[in-house]
C-alpha cells in the first residue's frame, strides 16, 4: 500500500515521456512526475513505518471492541 503513490508517479512519468514525442509540452508534466517520484522514494521507508503503525493501531482498536 505504501508503494502505490510512488508507482503512480512513475507510471505517469513514463506515459508523459511517451506523449512528449507528439507534443513537447508533455515534458513539463514528465519532469513534475519525476520530482514527485523522487520525493516519494526519499520518504518511502518513513511511509512504510507509519503505515505499519497505523495498521497496528487499527487492528488493536478492532480487537478491543
Amino acid at each position: 500500500m505504501a508503494i502505490i503513490p510512488m508507482l503512480g508517479a512513475g507510471i505517469a512519468m513514463i506515459v508523459s515521456i511517451v506523449m512528449a514525442f507528439e507534443n513537447p509540452l508533455w515534458i513539463l508534466e514528465a519532469i513534475a512526475s519525476f520530482c514527485s517520484f523522487m520525493v516519494c522514494a526519499a520518504y518511502y521507508e518513513d511511509t512504510v513505518r507509519h503505515l505499519a503503525i497505523f495498521i497496528k493501531l487499527m487492528a488493536e482498536d478492532a480487537l478491543s471492541e
